[in-house]
């Protein structure tokens, strides 16, 4: 009779896991807001409770119906956690904004909002 020993009984694969991100790691894009002293208009995104760093990037972006939305500022870098906040010019006229956050795990789009420029 041959004898195994328990530990072939395992794939090599359990014993080479990374660590795992803590539970609550999660990534947020808050509405973006205007700042009347500057006539600019901002967004802030990123992640939290984080164990790991990764690439963070966060997108102020002008919501325009039908057509692409473009990006109109942008911050990033590589982080276990961070608050972005790109800013901007406000538009002339009430323009919707939103902010975009995007993390190698996917991405996340935040609430909408409808800013005046000028003074917004």
């Amino acid at each position: 009779m041959i004898v195994t020993p328990m530990l072939a009984a395992f794939p090599a694969a359990l014993f080479l896991q990374a660590p795992a991100q803590a539970a609550g790691c999660g990534m947020f894009a808050n509405r973006p807001y205007a700042i009347a002293s500057t006539d600019e208009v901002a967004g802030n995104g990123g992640r939290s409770n984080c164990t790991t760093s990764t690439n963070v990037r966060v997108q102020l972006k002008w919501e325009r119906p039908l057509q692409p939305d473009p990006v109109i500022a942008q911050s990033s870098g590589t982080y276990k956690n961070v608050t972005l906040n790109p800013t901007t010019n406000c538009r002339a006229g009430s323009q919707t904004y939103f902010t975009k956050t995007i993390v190698s795990s996917g991405d996340l789009d935040g609430d909408r909002r409808t800013i005046r420029g000028v003074n917004c």
